[in-house]
């Protein structure tokens, strides 16, 4: 079911942003692989190869959709932007969660999962990055290793910026 709910994410995504021929093209173009991979991942379980051309398609479709999304923003002027920003926020999490499995995956035990060392799974990946991206971090889950720890702060000063900066541009834009 939550493959069938991100193909569909993936699909929307496309429409979104797809305001002329050559973008709607671009984005078709990552985004077939993406689903392709994603669908192949859970017929193949076992290949890590698949896994992380999947996450690696993922990240680029949803840099892309982030790109188009920032362009409407800066180019429209209406309530839609606020939609646009959430959907932003929310790409980014999601992204980022990517970025952890895959550095999960060359550099196991990155993370500490309640005071033990463990495999990340996508749950786990997507709520460590919510709960860095707003800075949020309870602490059930923490980067052990030097790779995780820059990649996470990275991921809370992107957090902090995008509501500092895009937040206030919206509201300046409503005044």
């Amino acid at each position: 079911m939550l493959q069938v709910l991100f193909s569909a994410t993936l699909i929307f995504g496309v429409l979104i942003v797809t305001d002329d021929k050559k973008h709607g093209l671009h984005a078709i173009f990552l985004a077939v692989p993406t689903i392709a991979s994603t669908w192949a991942s859970l017929v193949f379980p076992e290949s890590n190869l698949i896994r992380l051309v999947s996450y690696g398609f993922s990240i680029l479709f949803y840099l892309y959709t982030i790109r188009q999304l920032f362009k409407y923003i800066i180019r429209v002027e209406n309530v839609n932007t606020i939609y646009a920003a959430i959907c932003i926020y929310l790409l980014l999490g999601i992204s980022w969660g990517l970025v952890y499995l895959i550095i999960d995956h060359f550099e196991p035990n990155s993370f500490l999962v309640h005071g033990e060392t463990k495999i990340l799974n996508r749950t786990d990946a997507l709520y460590y990055s919510y709960m860095t991206l707003t800075t949020t971090g309870y602490g059930d889950i923490v980067p052990n290793s030097k790779y995780t720890r820059t990649t996470a702060s990275i991921e809370s000063v992107t957090g902090v910026l995008y509501i500092a900066v895009l937040v206030s541009r919206l509201v300046g834009t409503y005044k």
